[in-house]
């Protein structure tokens, strides 16, 4: 489903910078959904009723975040079980490790991301 103008009703372009990663009906079957914007694996999470979108690698071996474990806001990588904020991208277990996190917007039932 693509966005919609708001004073034609055609589809519109998503604002600027912003590309679909999927829909907000995907998520209510899991709470994360996985998706290629610009050649970048990114994965968008549903915590709390708020989308947060993240880079689709672990920063540390390259694990696929897709799979790795949420609890609250932490996400945990399957493959070394590295934690990260997902309100921040931060490691609790290496200061030196982030994981990247985007912009979203929702419009309609658009998941919109924007990858710098």
């Amino acid at each position: 489903m693509s966005t919609l103008d708001r004073d034609t009703g055609a589809a519109a372009s998503p604002p600027t910078g912003f590309h679909r990663a999927g829909s907000v009906s995907a998520l209510s079957v899991s709470d994360r959904l996985s998706a290629s914007i610009g050649g970048r694996s990114v994965v968008v999470f549903k915590i709390d009723g708020k989308f947060v979108a993240t880079q689709g690698r672990c920063p540390h071996l390259g694990g696929p975040i897709c799979d790795a474990d949420v609890q609250g806001d932490t996400l945990s990588c399957a493959w070394h079980g590295y934690n990260f904020s997902l309100q921040t991208g931060a490691c609790e277990d290496d200061p030196d490790l982030t994981l990247e996190r985007y912009e979203v917007r929702v419009e309609g039932d658009d998941i919109l991301v924007k990858v710098a």
